[in-house]
C-alpha cells in the first residue's frame, strides 16, 4: 500500500481541505492494467490555512 494526499479549496480564502489515505494496488498479469483504490477505513482529513 502507498500514502496518498488530497488538497480542496474550502471554499474560504487560505482554507483548504486535506486528505490522506492508503491505496490499494491490485495487478491483472497478462492484460497491463493496474487498478488502485483507497484501502477501506484509512482515510484522515483536516481542515488547514495554508498549503
Amino acid at each position: 500500500m502507498a500514502e496518498k494526499q488530497e488538497i480542496e479549496w474550502a471554499g474560504a480564502p487560505d482554507r483548504y481541505l486535506v486528505s490522506e489515505f492508503s491505496v490499494e494496488t491490485e495487478e491483472y498479469p497478462g492484460y497491463g492494467y493496474t487498478h488502485r483504490r483507497e484501502a477501506e477505513g484509512t482515510r484522515r482529513v483536516w481542515l488547514t490555512e495554508s498549503v
